[in-house]
């Protein structure tokens, strides 16, 4: 942490919050804190550095999240060909189901009982491909729940990072009441 603050001189605690958000990030995904014998969750943390544009905010946080960037940069690129094969066995997924969907539609067109046919999309939806989990560590500006959705679909941790804190705190996931 010294050789950062004396490479990015920017003030000490600006360099520690941005050691501990990337550490924090790091860890939230493989291990829970338990703080007491109740009480366990993740390795998260809350931050906010208060300092005037040009005090190097962003230099101390591209010093400790660089190593994050560099491993999901590669992990997505390892992982592409995966994707792909999702990507291919989804579209053929999604024209099976299409297709018995659109045979459902044909025979009540016709008048003619659907009862046989019910079940396929049934089976087809217990088939449907489940995609590969792919790294996305940092979320900046994003609305609450595109954060729902990221967290949910693409990578189950994160760090929420904003140059603005009215971005973030302004908004109305971050809406503070007056009761």
């Amino acid at each position: 942490m010294c050789e950062a603050q004396s490479v990015i001189q920017c003030p000490v605690p600006m360099v520690a919050a941005s050691a501990i958000a990337a550490l924090s990030t790091a860890a939230q995904g493989l291990a829970d804190v338990q703080r007491d014998a109740q009480l366990c969750g993740p390795a998260s943390v809350y931050l906010l550095v208060i300092a005037e544009s040009g005090e190097r905010k962003s230099t101390a946080d591209g010093w400790f999240f660089g190593a994050l960037r560099d491993w999901q940069r590669e992990r997505v690129a390892q992982m592409a060909p995966e994707v792909r094969r999702h990507h291919a066995d989804l579209e053929a997924w999604t024209a099976e189901y299409d297709g018995v969907k659109q045979a459902i539609k044909a025979l009540r067109k016709a008048g003619k009982p659907t009862d046989a046919k019910r079940d396929n999309p049934r089976s087809l939806e217990d088939r449907k491909p489940i995609g590969p989990l792919v790294p996305t560590l940092e979320i900046e500006d994003a609305t609450p729940e595109s954060i729902a959705h990221r967290l949910r679909f693409d990578w189950p941790s994160a760090a929420l990072i904003s140059a603005e804190a009215g971005a973030v705190l302004g908004g109305h996931a971050g809406a503070v009441s007056d009761r």
